[in-house]
């Protein structure tokens, strides 16, 4: 019979049991001895098939690590041990029965079982019971199961005993006998678990988990290769103002050079990341600290390390793929290249960095949120948070300050370390940008905003210098700003940009972040904002007098309607005018023939039949 040799088929190579674990061409294969263990490579003409409907072929697949296995194998050696003299005629049955303990039927069947080629793997005690992965339950039954697997096994709260519940009602439905939860899932069980992994937690989890990634991203000195990326982080912070109120937690953008691990430059905020957020980060790597662009507060910490990347490892956030930001880095020969969707694990360096300051730093400071609810159990983090924005920002800085003095895992050295041994040994320094100022104004943040005559008014701040006002009331301008330092603005003005103080501001605050936090979390009342409650309950006490007096009012009106109109019911009566003139309000036919009696005479009767 023909069989087609496959990786993991156990042949046997000149009288040895081993598996195959690669094919080499057509007539070449490597293989493993099954109890030696060594490895080697030989020809197709050199080994002989197992068939695969021999009863021996399972048990080549016992686990010399497992307890049982071992056992089982061990007592298999040692009556092939015995076989083998019995063969030889050194020993008879009833000998042969006495040092192994057994019958001499028993023995007969085991002498029977024996095979020389396949050693004594051939007469391993077989376990009792049905074999493993195996079932008795109907083919009907075992449909229903992967049909409701199929159907209702999808979502992060897909469980077996969820399937299970649909099983029982299914087979009710059918008069059938419902298999238990163990039996449904151990069928479940034995779908693909990359399947079971796509059906619960989706393609990301599946690709995180059952992906292969044997791609790695090499360095061949430092600024070659950066990777650039955000995180919000596990820890809640406390207004400013008032330290009573959470504000929620931080947002890091950072971006580190790959070769030696160094945190190039990094912006934190309050608010989700966005083209500010990564416009800064590159600008603060690119530039000396010291030079005073892109950074504040780091006067009290070390930080030698800039240079612009040749190559900036991105996601496909919009942020990172914004015209105004490949513009940018086009003029300053970086080139941006964006991971392939869904392939977070490219983003590796920047990941795992991230993950290590999470857990050895941000996690042991009060408030943290840990990665999870899980991590967090009882732990109260609004209770127990303290540090403000500004106060974690300081910390912040001087975190990365530790981070690069500690030894990297991967590099076996120190960020700092790796970065100026490398420096030192060519003896030269990161390529420094000539023109520092226009790259400051390149990578600030941008603006449209038109020119009054009263200047340019910009986050809560009105600026205006005498080099905008031939501008002034032509429409709107390009304005940048430094988010570190509010108190002046760039205003392209032609094909220059023109610095322009500012003169007065709705807040003191320097630091735009600083400015965006207070905006949003201590919103101040607006100018006509009634704070006091006497005042309030003035304002209704007054509503009221309004209205009484209207009603007032109105009554007064209708009241000097009525004597008017009696006054002209008596004018008109003195005056002797005709029935026309008198007021309509006042006029009753009924009583013209009355009008002209004379009460001095007796009254007349009438007859009531005329």
């Amino acid at each position: 019979m023909d069989q087609i040799l496959e990786i993991g088929e156990y042949v046997i190579v000149n009288g040895v049991i081993a598996v195959i674990t690669e094919l080499i061409g057509s007539e070449n294969l490597k293989v493993r001895e099954h109890e030696s263990g060594l490895l080697y490579t030989v020809n197709v003409g050199d080994i002989r098939a197992i068939p695969k409907s021999s009863k021996q072929s399972e048990i080549f697949r016992l686990d010399p690590t497992d307890p049982a296995s071992a056992q089982s194998l061990v007592q298999a050696a040692e009556r092939a041990e015995v076989i083998m003299k019995y063969r030889r005629g050194e020993l008879n049955v009833k000998q042969s029965g006495e040092l192994l303990g057994i019958k001499k039927s028993q023995f007969y069947k085991l002498n029977k079982n024996y095979s020389e080629d396949f050693g004594p793997s051939s007469i391993v005690r077989q376990t009792a019971g049905p074999k493993i992965g195996s079932t008795r339950i109907s083919k009907h039954i075992s449909s229903i199961v992967d049909e409701c697997f199929d159907k209702y096994y999808n979502g992060p709260a897909a469980s077996y005993s969820a399937v299970w519940r649909q099983v029982q009602a299914q087979c009710f439905k059918e008069g059938l006998q419902c298999p238990s939860l163990g039996t449904v899932t151990r069928l479940i069980k034995m779908h693909d678990p990359k399947e079971r992994e796509l059906k619960k937690n989706g393609q990301d989890a599946a690709r995180q988990k059952y992906e292969p990634r044997p791609g790695v991203v090499e360095a061949s000195a430092p600024l070659s290769i950066a990777q650039t990326d955000h995180t919000m982080v596990d820890l809640l912070l406390r207004a400013e103002h008032d330290r009573s109120i959470i504000v929620g937690r931080p947002w890091v953008t950072l971006i580190i050079d790959i070769y030696s691990r160094v945190i190039l430059g990094y912006y934190i905020s309050m608010f989700p990341p966005s083209l500010i957020s990564v416009q800064q980060s590159l600008g603060m790597a690119a530039l000396p600290k010291k030079m005073g662009y892109f950074v504040s507060d780091l006067d009290y910490v070390e930080y030698p390390y800039y240079g612009l990347p040749q190559i900036v490892l991105m996601d496909n956030a919009k942020e990172f793929r914004c015209l105004t930001l490949r513009a940018a880095m086009s003029k300053y020969n970086v080139k941006p290249e964006y991971r392939k969707p869904y392939k977070k694990h490219m983003g590796g360096h920047i990941e795992r960095l991230i993950g290590t300051f999470m857990t050895t730093a941000v996690h042991f400071l009060p408030g943290t949120t840990y990665s999870n609810p899980q991590h967090r159990g009882d732990y109260n983090s609004e209770k127990l948070s303290s540090l403000t924005f500004s106060e974690f920002v300081t910390w912040f800085a001087g975190q990365v300050m530790i981070y690069h003095g500690t030894v990297h895992s991967a590099l076996k050295k120190s960020p700092k370390d790796a970065w100026n041994g490398y420096f030192n040994s060519k003896g030269a320094t990161p390529q420094l940008i000539t023109n520092p100022q226009q790259f400051f104004i390149d990578f600030m943040p941008e603006l449209q905003r038109p020119v009054h005559n009263s200047g340019i008014h910009v986050n809560g701040n009105r600026y205006h210098s005498q080099g905008i006002n031939k501008v002034q009331g032509r429409g709107k301008i390009t304005i940048k700003f430094d988010p570190y330092n509010l108190e002046q603005i760039w205003a392209k003005v032609g094909d220059n940009y023109v610095q322009v103080p500012k003169i007065t501001g709705e807040h003191d605050f320097i630091n735009y972040e600083s400015y965006r936090c207070n905006r949003k979390f201590n919103k101040s009342a607006p100018p006509g904002t009634i704070t006091d409650p006497d005042a309030l309950r003035q304002v209704l006490k007054n509503n009221d007098l309004v209205k009484i007096s209207r009603k007032r009012t109105r009554a007064a009106s209708a009241m000097n309607n009525a004597d008017e109109a009696r006054r002209q019911h008596n004018r008109a009566i003195k005056s002797g005018l005709p029935k026309s003139h008198f007021p309509d309000s006042i006029e009753n036919p009924q009583d013209s023939a009355q009008r002209n009696v004379n009460f001095s005479l007796p009254p007349t009767l009438y007859d009531l039949t005329d």
